[in-house]
């Protein structure tokens, strides 16, 4: 059994933050979460004063960015094809979307994907696609 603090949401798509839940992942539609970056970026100006050292002043933050790296099976999800074109479609249209880790909204903000990467790519001999590792990169929506 999948317990929901150890799933994460994004914009509908659901899949597993830990564990190993290949008996469960079928029924869940749950794919497999294998990396997880957060990057905090703020901003300094530099004001330059005769003879001192220069003064820094903070000036703000720039929006919140996540990686992720998701692994997806065809073999365990018969709905993979369906997902990937879900998050496409988000990436295109730039549409902004919730991403919930453990049941709460991650950071209480709102995201846009501005990168999907989709890498290692298994192939049936009809081309429909079985297997694939899927990079993620998010944005906060401010």
């Amino acid at each position: 059994m999948v317990h929901k603090s150890d799933l994460c949401t994004l914009g509908g798509v659901i899949f597993e933050v830990q564990g190993d839940a290949v008996n469960t992942m079928h029924q869940h539609n749950i794919q497999n979460f294998s990396e997880f970056k957060e990057t905090r970026t703020v901003n300094y100006a530099k004001t330059k004063l005769v003879g001192r050292t220069a003064r820094v002043s903070f000036t703000g933050r720039e929006p919140y960015e996540i990686s992720m790296k998701l692994r997806w099976s065809l073999l365990l999800n018969p709905f993979e094809n369906d997902t990937l074109r879900l998050l496409r479609r988000y990436t295109d249209e730039g549409t902004v979307i919730p991403f919930y880790m453990g049941g709460k909204k991650h950071l209480g903000a709102d995201w846009v994907i501005t990168s999907l990467d989709i890498s290692n790519g298994r192939f049936n001999p009809a081309g429909v696609m079985f297997e694939a590792d899927v990079a993620v990169k998010l944005t906060e929506y401010v």
